[in-house]
């Protein structure tokens, strides 16, 4: 009995004897397997900065690549200058081009797989991408570039004849995926200040043309408010508005070319260029100062290359100005921009072109719409007869058969040894209180105009009966005509405008019978 329990102790030693064998094995083989994963970790990391290739990028003279789409080479002239190889006059787009140069000059791997045996199990003996790059002494570089690595961020890829297989990064990859179209380079369009556009002209092809005129030394109002006039869509000239203006030139400011389809087009009908949707025509400025104790400072961005991607004839206007320190001379040039819209693409863009330019780009559709389609009432000033008092020497108001006469007369007094100049109000023959005199004028030359009339209108309302006609008299100062205002019956809620015989817009009828009810109610 005592043996058995001898015999059994011993046993529970030696097993216990052996699980602690096994916990120190086990440790023993974690600590192993942390110190290997320690150093290859150590190792990965080293090998992530390693460089492959180191090429001087400014002794590069050209660049070689194949890909799906197809094989380019471009060759860097004297200048610094991209060229295609197959076509000089190729625009090449530079930026593109001095990306694969720079990314060639220092390729790094982030993993080597040292003598790889079979290239064909990292998509290396049909690459995706091959890579050459000369330089000034005539050495060449040569990359290929197979599958994507499933588990490292990049490509498998080889150089030379070296038998290593490397992991390169996805952005030197992405360098040379392009085909030849996005090798193109896109014309850029100025950046146009909506302040400085002096004319806008809009030919469309399925909608009224619109075109604004700006004249610095003529007002296109009575007042002198706005130097615009619209010539069209309107048979006659009309003034128009300067903020709803400058918003519509602030499309110009930020339009772009998506990509260039065609750089030398032989045939504009396959884009609709030949019959366009649209011509645009628009002239603006831009402006730069020059002191005499400094070179000449430009206030807009890289306005000489502005000047010569567009299709323009400059003129310049020179202004000077002067301070105690230098004498500053302001000069205007003036610039051309003109754009041809053709028929759209199959996602819905339109191609266009510069003027006079064969290259054929694509343009959004939202960009299109807002540079042609204009609402022409919307950028209508729409005053009907904002005038200044003072211009003015003597108004007729005819209603109901009844004339009201308001005159200003002006005479100069000696007041206090001084000659001034005295106005004197009169209503219908009778001197008038200054302050309600005025009170009446600001009610005259207060509507404004609400829309447009209906073309229907033309067709069935022929010498219709004024409810109102108001004629303003211009002193000899002014060098003005006369300015007749007559408001028609339309329905109950406008009358129709005509100003000097010209009838476009309604106005709000309420606002014209208040009118009425201030004349026929003024007591002077």
């Amino acid at each position: 009995m005592a043996n058995n329990k001898k015999k059994k102790s011993r046993e529970l030693i030696l097993l216990l004897l052996a699980v602690i064998i096994v916990i120190v094995a086990y440790i023993v083989l974690l600590n192993f397997k942390d110190k290997k994963s320690s150093t290859r970790s150590e190792e990965e990391t080293a090998d992530a900065t390693k460089q492959i290739v180191t090429l001087d990028a400014d002794s590069i003279r050209s660049i070689y690549f194949k890909n799906e789409s197809g094989e380019m080479t471009f060759t860097k002239d004297s200048e610094g200058v991209w060229m295609y190889s197959e076509d000089e006059a190729f625009p090449v787009d530079q930026t593109k081009v001095d990306s694969m140069e720079s990314s060639l000059s220092a390729i790094t791997s982030s993993r080597t797989i040292e003598d790889a045996t079979d290239l064909d199990e990292f998509g290396l003996i049909n690459p995706a991408i091959q890579i050459t790059a000369a330089i000034n002494d005539g050495t060449k570089t040569t990359i290929a570039i197979g599958d994507e690595a499933p588990i490292a961020d990049g490509y498998y890829a080889t150089v030379n004849d070296d038998k290593n297989v490397y992991i390169v990064t996805k952005a030197f990859y992405n360098n040379f995926k392009y085909n030849r179209q996005e090798m193109i380079a896109v014309a850029t369009i100025p950046s146009i200040t909506a302040e400085n556009v002096t004319y806008l002209k809009v030919e469309n092809k399925e909608k009224p043309n619109f075109e604004v005129s700006y004249d610095e030394n003529n007002a296109a109002d009575f007042a002198g408010y706005t130097n615009w006039t619209m010539k069209q869509p309107y048979e006659t000239n009309v003034p128009a508005d300067v903020t709803a203006l400058t918003t519509l030139f602030g499309n110009f400011s930020s339009l772009s070319f998506l990509a260039c389809v065609d750089y030398n087009a032989a045939d504009l009908s396959q884009y609709g260029l030949e019959n366009p949707t649209a011509i645009i025509d628009l002239t603006y400025f831009e402006e730069y100062t020059k002191t005499d104790d400094s070179d000449s400072t430009d206030t807009t961005s890289d306005a000489k290359s502005d000047a010569e991607s567009t299709d323009s004839s400059n003129t310049t206007d020179e202004t000077s100005t002067s301070n105690e320190t230098a004498e500053a001379e302001t000069t205007k040039i003036y610039k051309d921009l003109g754009l041809v819209i053709g028929t759209t693409d199959a996602d819905g863009n339109y191609y266009a072109k510069l003027k006079d330019s064969s290259a054929v780009y694509t343009i959004s559709a939202d960009s299109v719409t807002n540079i042609t389609e204009i609402d022409a009432y919307n950028n209508v000033y729409h005053y009907i007869n904002l005038i200044n008092l003072e211009a003015l020497n003597k108004i007729d108001i005819d209603m109901k058969g009844t004339t009201y006469t308001m005159t200003m007369d002006k005479t100069s007094q000696k007041i206090d040894d001084k000659e001034t100049e005295v106005t004197k109000y009169n209503f219908n023959g009778k001197e008038a209180d200054e302050t309600t005199f005025k009170e009446l004028f600001q009610t005259l030359i207060g509507p404004s105009t609400e829309r447009e009339i209906p073309k229907e209108y033309y067709d069935n309302n022929q010498n219709q009966t004024p409810v109102m006609t108001i004629t303003y008299h211009f002193n000899a100062d002014t060098n003005k005509d006369t300015v007749t205002i007559k408001y028609l019956p339309y329905d109950e809620s406008y009358y129709v405008v005509n100003t000097n015989g010209v009838e476009y817009f309604l106005t709000d009828l309420r606002n014209i019978n208040k009118i009425i009810e201030a004349v026929e109610g003024y007591q002077g």
